[in-house]
């Protein structure tokens, strides 16, 4: 195998190992109301498998997949719109989280509706507002967190600081990095071999999964 596709298939392992022991923790992600996780990955890793290895199954060599990740970019927003809603910790700016997710679900529609077709990738800007939207989300829980004074809740809500770390981290560095796709592309930019385009998001996604792995571990273990 070449280091392309080591990673590549380093990435997919951990993706399926979040998904694995996401549906093994289930009743103690229940417990954290991190359930939810489960399908949720078990379908973002069901697109990324199916995109990798059996692209040519679903898409003519002239096509590109840009629609699919456009509909993910709504479903992440409303997906993190929803878990994070449902938080007590986050009584008081659940207005905020909604309001968010309302606002990207019409500029969705109006984009690929009137302005732009859903099969293009011309629109970065949508990629932009998803990552900061799901950022504020983190940053949101991670503010109410840490102005917990009691040991305990920090201990329950630890799986969850986890998962935030993950997203935090991921969604700003992939947002930028896709802002630069088209020119790293051109450029023909690379690492030891890596093309830039392609290794931040594996790498980054990586970490993330790995975050959400450690999470759910934390969730049985804390139960």
């Amino acid at each position: 195998m070449t280091p392309v596709q080591v990673l590549r298939a380093v990435y997919i392992a951990v993706l399926l190992l979040s998904t694995v022991i996401a549906f093994l923790y289930f009743k103690w992600l229940k417990a954290k109301q991190l359930a939810l996780f489960a399908p949720y990955l078990l379908y973002v890793f069901a697109q990324e498998f199916i995109l990798i290895y059996f692209r040519e199954l679903f898409f003519t060599p002239d096509q590109r997949n840009h629609i699919v990740y456009s509909v993910h970019r709504l479903i992440t927003v409303i997906f993190f719109c929803f878990i994070y809603y449902r938080l007590i910790i986050l009584k008081t700016v659940r207005p905020y989280i909604a309001i968010l997710a309302i606002v990207f679900t019409l500029a969705f529609v109006i984009t690929f509706g009137f302005l732009d077709s859903i099969f293009n990738d011309n629109n970065k800007y949508l990629g932009l507002a998803r990552a900061f939207i799901i950022t504020i989300y983190g940053l949101l829980f991670l503010f109410s967190y840490f102005n917990l004074d009691n040991r305990a809740q920090e201990k329950h809500w630890s799986p969850w600081l986890w998962i935030t770390i993950g997203i935090v981290v991921f969604y700003p560095v992939i947002s930028i990095s896709q802002m630069f796709q088209m020119y790293l592309y051109k450029q023909g930019a690379t690492i030891y071999g890596f093309k830039l385009y392609n290794m931040i998001p594996q790498l980054m996604s990586i970490f993330m999964y790995s975050c959400f792995c450690y999470a759910f571990y934390l969730c049985k273990k804390r139960s």
